[in-house]
């Protein structure tokens, strides 16, 4: 038996309604809208009203009539990073000052073996040693009572074209070899000026001072004359700069936004 089948085809039709997107909202559809906007509106006034609660207590609390000062903080690596302050109407005195250790040719803190003593206005205090072209004379520059901390170490001298180019320097902290940096003498010393006379931070840009006193020794040769004349150690600290304060909506906190220039060796 033979089966024939026959396939119909039906004509689908697709509607372009479905396709198109609706213009428009319904009022159902606006009703809930303004309703989840009344809504957030009632949970933002108490914020509102708070906010400027505690804006007006901070006002009244940081008088633009009140002197209020910023005070580093005590803890150590806090004031390492510079990065820490509190906020005082009292008045904390005078910050210390950085050690500045100096000493001449002249103070108790200098001595020296076979070097003679000259007038010279242009020298530091108006005076300096001198030893002849010779091996085995010492200068020394002694600081006690060292803070602990990072130093530069600098000196100055007069020049002179019968001086030698390769002063050598021995620092030491305690009885700790630091460095044996060398300068020349025939040519006037470089770096900031400081009463008078202009310093120059020796090739070891720094120390620690570790064990409460340090020593600065030159040494005479035979290549030429040397000239001992000032040294000083200059602490280094970090650069600190306050861009902008904040005051926190909820304590009494205030952050200080700073940009710190390290300087000391981390």
């Amino acid at each position: 038996m033979i089966q024939t089948f026959f396939s119909s085809t039906r004509n689908i039709k697709f509607s372009r309604r479905a396709c198109t997107p609706r213009r428009g909202f319904t009022l159902l559809e606006f009703e809930v809208a303004m309703v989840v906007f009344g809504i957030a509106l009632v949970g933002l006034f108490p914020l509102t009203v708070m906010h400027s609660r505690v804006l007006r207590s901070l006002e009244e609390r940081y008088s633009a009539q009140d002197e209020w000062y910023l005070t580093a903080s005590q803890d150590r690596w806090a004031r390492k990073l510079g990065a820490a302050a509190s906020l005082t109407a009292t008045d904390p005195g005078s910050m210390p000052t950085p050690p500045l250790l100096v000493a001449d040719d002249g103070d108790i803190e200098y001595t020296d073996t076979g070097w003679t003593e000259e007038a010279d206005p242009s020298a530091f205090e108006a005076d300096c040693r001198r030893a002849a072209p010779a091996e085995g004379q010492t200068a020394t520059w002694t600081f006690s009572d060292v803070p602990a901390g990072w130093y530069q170490v600098q000196a100055t001298w007069t020049e002179s074209p019968d001086q030698v180019t390769d002063a050598r320097y021995s620092i030491y902290d305690g009885d700790d070899l630091l460095g044996e940096p060398t300068v020349d003498q025939q040519t006037a010393p470089v770096g900031e000026e400081y009463e008078g006379s202009v310093w120059q931070t020796l090739d070891t840009k720094y120390f620690r001072a570790e064990a409460g006193s340090a020593q600065v020794q030159l040494h005479g040769q035979a290549a030429g004359e040397v000239v001992a004349d000032g040294v000083r150690l200059v602490l280094l600290e970090n650069d600190v700069q306050i861009l902008s304060l904040d005051r926190s909506l909820g304590s009494e906190e205030v952050t200080a936004h700073v940009s710190v220039n390290v300087l000391v060796p981390q």
